[in-house]
């Protein structure tokens, strides 16, 4: 709470970076197995979104799974749109040896270039090489329609609609309104 009061409303730089330490080193000696880095996980996204990104940063340093610390830092890139970094920061969590974080990492990088980035055709080789289908060539056809590729899309639909009987009338549908548009 008090992180959150300096943070948001009122104190001094130097009063705010020594209140942190102060945090830290209490959450540091709390004996928490089961989440060792949550909580300083969760003083870095308070000061995240305070933009307090200095301080977020060399929170993020303090953390003991560096996955977990990298995520937050790519977390306070975006927040700043400093896309280069936030891509840099994606692309070493994939390098590191855990699974979870990796996969994480890929769709988000895959996400960013989709969404945000419009790097469609890196989106794409992305999701075909996570390849967890149909939520991956969902995506895929996103990215065909959002680059203007509709031949490509309704291809990607139609792969949908034979292959995944759940998601048969939703592709179906997503074709018709795609066709009705052009």
């Amino acid at each position: 709470r008090s992180i959150n009061f300096l943070t948001y409303r009122s104190g001094s730089k130097e009063e705010r970076d020594a209140l942190i330490e102060e945090a830290m080193a209490y959450v540091k000696k709390l004996d928490d197995k089961g989440d060792p880095n949550g909580k300083l996980a969760w003083i870095c996204d308070k000061l995240r979104d305070a933009r307090v990104f200095d301080r977020a940063l060399y929170v993020c340093d303090q953390m003991s799974d560096r996955s977990y610390a990298e995520y937050k830092k790519y977390e306070i890139y975006a927040r700043q749109n400093d896309w280069d970094k936030a891509v840099a920061r994606l692309k070493e969590i994939e390098t590191m040896p855990n699974e979870n974080w990796k996969a994480q990492s890929m769709n988000e990088r895959a996400r960013l270039y989709r969404e945000v980035l419009g790097k469609y055709d890196e989106a794409v080789k992305l999701y075909q090489l996570i390849n967890k289908p149909p939520e991956t060539l969902w995506s895929i056809q996103d990215c065909y329609k959002r680059w203007g590729k509709l031949d490509e899309s309704l291809q990607q639909l139609t792969e949908i609609e034979n292959s995944f009987p759940d998601h048969a009338s939703n592709a179906a549908w997503h074709k018709a309104a795609y066709l009705d548009e052009a």
